[in-house]
């Protein structure tokens, strides 16, 4: 599941499913009796609920899990019975979900859970593209739609690079509208709405890489991460690190090496089974302020194969109020345009291979993604996720939001 993590490409209006690697596990209270699920006895994938959370005394989130019980790839399934009046939520796969494997999710409503709620799935698409389930949402058509918009567009690109002009190429990148026959369609029917948003998505995705990277070189390689994603060539051997996607440019990604030699984003590189070790990441610090601290996030995308996405996770400095008994070794705060190094090497590479090893050892793995958590400043401000944030004056323990960051 992507981006956070591998779930949001497929988000709806009230609800959102995030995988519980992100939000954790704890503080989920055992659900109510009237909250159950639907017994669907011919369903290739089953749904649990592993419990719910609440805010101010009333039930916002609900624990699920998704279990695949077929002899396919999993790629994303739609729910339906979560809320009354409202769309239901889905959740997405960037590598399919193998047979036999669970992945746990939360989903999170904007409004109050009451009353009696009968879950049950309505939609499953599978890695061949084939859906189970009644439908009812008109989901598993927009995950059809998804899907022949992701091909529409490597069949699109592959044909623009193969005519090897930078110029052409990039105009084509920034074109508007994307899908002109589309965009002149006011009601869009759920295919087509879905066409058009796999097509976006993986548009963007490609814009983005060119800001990272700036020579055209970054559309092949991420055309090659893309078909590997979706089956239309088998995955090689060789490694590869993307970064996830980023709000704001508070931290940028200076240069990536390997052994000591630069690698690009989404560039293949060969290296041995323990390939981690020596990755060195330079950031640097964009923003205005002095970084005290700050958490380097490592997602490995080929371990949603088995379910929620592994992430590991680093920091650099002490972050404020961390009790003292927590040994942290003190580090240089990070002045505005100066840079860090970040290695996983030594002690680093210990504790990232024991926490892979719980799952999907790192011999296994061939890609990672790097992303930034919360970032701590001298002034006692933070940033999480695109938004400035301040202690909590009732709480310092808590951190609440105080504007987007600038």
């Amino acid at each position: 599941m992507r981006s956070i993590g591998s779930l949001s490409a497929l988000v709806l209006l009230s609800f959102v499913l995030l995988s519980l690697t992100a939000l954790g596990q704890d503080h989920l209270l055992p659900a109510p009796p009237e909250i159950k699920v639907v017994e669907q006895p011919d369903s290739p994938v089953r749904l649990s609920i592993t419990g719910v959370r609440k805010f101010d005394g009333q039930i916002r989130n609900i624990g699920l899990k998704i279990e695949n019980l077929s002899g396919k790839g999993l790629v994303a399934v739609a729910t339906r019975g979560m809320t009354k009046d409202e769309i239901d939520g889905q959740a997405s796969w960037s590598t399919p979900l193998r047979s036999g494997h669970s992945a746990g999710l939360i989903a999170m409503s904007a409004k109050p859970i009451e009353g009696e709620r009968s879950l049950l799935i309505d939609a499953a698409m599978f890695e061949d593209g084939t859906v189970w389930g009644e439908d009812k949402s008109g989901n598993g058509e927009l995950f059809k739609g998804i899907r022949a918009g992701r091909f529409r567009l490597i069949a699109d690109l592959t044909e623009q690079v193969g005519k090897g002009d930078e110029a052409a190429l990039r105009a084509y990148l920034e074109r508007r509208p994307y899908l002109p026959e589309y965009a002149r369609i006011e009601k869009k029917t759920k295919f087509e709405e879905g066409f058009v948003r796999g097509y976006g998505a993986e548009m963007f995705s490609f814009q983005q890489d060119l800001k990272d990277r700036p020579d055209i070189g970054a559309v092949a390689t991420r055309l090659a991460v893309l078909r590997e994603q979706i089956g239309v060539s088998s995955r090689g051997k060789g490694k590869r690190i993307a970064k996830t996607f980023s709000i704001d440019d508070i931290l940028k990604i200076e240069r990536i090496e390997m052994d000591g030699r630069a690698v690009e984003l989404n560039d293949e590189f060969t290296a041995g089974d323990d390939w981690m070790r020596g990755v060195v990441v330079t950031i640097k610090n964009a923003s205005a302020k002095r970084i005290v601290s700050l958490t380097v996030n490592v997602g490995f995308p080929e371990s949603t194969a088995t379910g929620n996405m592994m992430m590991y996770s680093t920091t650099y400095g002490r972050r404020p109020g961390l009790r003292p008994e927590v040994k942290i070794a003190e580090r240089p705060m990070i002045d505005p345009d100066s840079s860090v190094q970040i290695s996983f090497g030594g002690e680093e590479f210990v504790r990232l291979t024991r926490f892979l090893d719980e799952r999907h050892p790192l011999s296994q793995l061939s890609r990672a993604e790097l992303g930034f958590g919360m970032i701590h400043f001298d002034d006692g401000t933070a940033w999480s996720m695109g938004n400035m944030m301040k202690p909590d004056p009732g709480d310092p323990n808590r951190w609440i939001p105080i504007g987007k960051a600038k």
